[in-house]
């Protein structure tokens, strides 16, 4: 079996989880986020396609540019949303994580927009952003625009 494929079949269950648990209560336990870094160090060193620094400082990156997005936004862009960016980083690099960061940010801005309109949220709803994620993630599996 390639590592390639298990790589992303992990990478969608740990989403799977994130998803689970942010819908249900719109917070992604510390102990999630630890075991997929550690789930992801553990398949970078077996798969040997990026180095760690590279995987480090994309997630430097990725957590940066969440955490400016979540003071930006007063907390619109949760700290547990910055943790699973970052952590997505080591699965996939920088490219692929800003391209599912862009798609999942798409996503939940026209569902944001949907449940507006219709009166089913105000501009003060939270709307878990996990979902949006492992849907931004599979579509770009699918269609191949991740590595």
């Amino acid at each position: 079996m390639d590592l390639i494929f298990v790589t992303h079949v992990i990478l969608i269950l740990f989403l799977a989880i994130v998803t689970f648990y942010d819908l249900k209560s719109l917070i992604i336990p510390d102990g999630v986020i630890i075991a997929g870094v550690t789930v992801g160090l553990v398949l970078l060193f077996l798969n040997k396609d990026n180095s760690l620094i590279t995987v480090i400082l994309a997630s430097c990156v990725m957590g940066g540019l969440g955490l400016g997005i979540s003071l930006l936004t007063k907390g619109g862009l949760g700290l547990g949303d910055v943790k699973l960016m970052a952590t997505l980083a080591i699965y996939m690099g920088l490219w692929n994580v800003i391209s599912v960061a862009l798609v999942a940010s798409v996503l939940s801005g026209v569902v944001g927009l949907f449940l507006l309109v219709a009166g089913k949220a105000n501009k003060k709803t939270f709307i878990p952003f996990a979902p949006f994620v492992l849907v931004s993630t599979v579509v770009l599996l699918i269609v191949g625009q991740l590595g």
